[in-house]
């Protein structure tokens, strides 16, 4: 990594490590660790001082905006999904860390012969819920419910058959963990300066 960008990047890490919660403090904060980074990658390999304090908050108010937008439009996926899974007759459990488990917890109404991978758990995992993969896991359900919504009824998952329901799985949920791990992976990088910290 080369000295203007190690630079621009501990700036954006050193006062994002403060603690800002709240979307003015985290874009601000990244604004003023860009200016910093910006200050000392003058001082350390020369250039133009403007442009290297500019260039440093444009690029860290940027990622920091990006990033609060990514936070807010997760935690409103949480709130729909939870609200949604509540309603249904699956799982209703709590995680050690205070997060409704959503992942795999949907109960299915219709013809229910063959269900989609997830919803054919029931709540049982492969994997630890409490380990670090178990709640991102749980913390992507949120996106991937509200993606799978559509076919969902009172909370619970409608089964439609055999062909429609492998068709789901393999056309559309599975595919779809992909961009929801993504996305998720995003909104939560970097977590010292995200609102909540459920990884750590």
């Amino acid at each position: 990594m080369s000295p203007s960008s190690s630079g621009n990047v501990e700036g954006f890490a050193c006062v994002a490590a403060l603690g800002a919660t709240t979307a003015e403090g985290i874009i601000g904060g990244a604004m003023a660790g860009g200016a910093a980074a910006g200050a000392v990658r003058t001082a350390f390999t020369g250039g133009n001082f403007l442009e290297n304090v500019f260039g440093s908050v444009a690029t860290s108010g940027l990622l920091a905006s990006l990033q609060v937008l990514a936070m807010q439009a997760w935690e409103l996926a949480e709130r729909l999904t939870d609200e949604s899974s509540l309603a249904g007759k699956g799982q209703h459990v709590v995680g050690a860390d205070g997060r409704l488990r959503t992942d795999g917890a949907r109960a299915c109404e219709g013809a229910c012969d063959t269900l989609p991978g997830m919803e054919k758990e029931g709540g049982r995992h492969w994997y630890d819920p409490e380990s670090f993969y178990g709640r991102f896991v749980n913390l992507v359900s949120k996106v991937h419910d509200l993606m799978n919504a559509w076919n969902y009824k009172d909370g619970n998952f409608v089964g439609r058959g055999v062909v429609f329901n492998s068709a789901f799985d393999a056309l559309w949920s599975l595919p779809g963990m992909i961009p929801a791990g993504l996305f998720t992976g995003f909104a939560f990088y970097g977590n010292a300066y995200s609102y909540s910290v459920p990884l750590r």
